[in-house]
């Protein structure tokens, strides 16, 4: 479930009209939000929280053992802030390409993941297709279907990811699924519980006392080993 919830974490976030208002009515929402995962069909759980605030947005992702990771983004700087906060420790990662663009966001975060490794280590999107809109939770979204190509140390593998998104609650889809297939396990992680309101500024910054690391990897072998 740890490495299915990073994926789904890597895209996870997104819209909410409040209501049948064309996408188009406002550029972005301040919202807050639960995120709930679902696994081979076993009854929905909570793992984490979202939120965006006018140029930054914030998710909160429960990893067991790892803890909770938080995702910092500031659209304005253009940079993407990997946090653990059982380490009090952060990666920053600055990001190439659109930082409400959760696509940007993942092929900008695989280039930090292992710095060292030389292209070793990484994610990338191979393949794309619409499918068109679909209503989820009552929120209009576009349904798309792309195929990740997820490499470490020489090994290659391909993980199908269903995405409906809408764009007033970029960079957060409202929905990911990831299909059954012989690399993947069938799960599906959401928002839920949105409502209008605006996190506090002071929640969408990096604190003071954290520690810099460079890459994430370590970031996530250190949370992994700390008592």
């Amino acid at each position: 479930m740890r490495v299915r919830a990073l994926l789904l974490a890597a895209a996870l976030a997104l819209s909410l009209t409040l209501g049948d208002a064309p996408a188009s009515a406002s550029p972005y929402a301040d919202f807050t939000a639960a995120i709930e995962y679902s696994d081979s069909g076993r009854e929905a759980r909570p793992c984490g929280t979202a939120a965006a605030a006018g140029a930054k947005a914030r998710m909160d992702i429960d990893l067991g053992r790892v803890g909770v990771f938080t995702l910092l983004i500031d659209t304005e700087s253009r940079q993407l802030y990997v946090l653990s906060q059982k380490l009090k420790a952060y990666v920053l990662v600055p990001v190439e390409g659109d930082p409400r663009n959760w696509r940007d966001l993942v092929a900008s975060a695989s280039a930090v993941i292992m710095p060292q490794s030389l292209g070793l280590v990484g994610i990338r999107e191979t393949e794309r297709e619409d499918l068109g809109r679909e209503s989820v939770q009552g929120y209009p979204a576009q349904k798309s279907r792309s195929v990740f190509e997820i490499s470490f140390m020489g090994t290659v593998r391909q993980i199908g990811v269903e995405v409906w998104e809408n764009s007033v609650f970029a960079p957060f889809p409202l929905k990911v699924r990831v299909p059954e297939s012989r690399n993947s396990r069938e799960g599906s992680a959401w928002l839920a519980d949105i409502e209008a309101a605006r996190m506090p500024d002071a929640e969408l910054a990096v604190p003071e006392e954290f520690t810099r690391y460079t890459s994430v990897m370590d970031l996530l072998l250190f949370a992994l080993t700390a008592f």
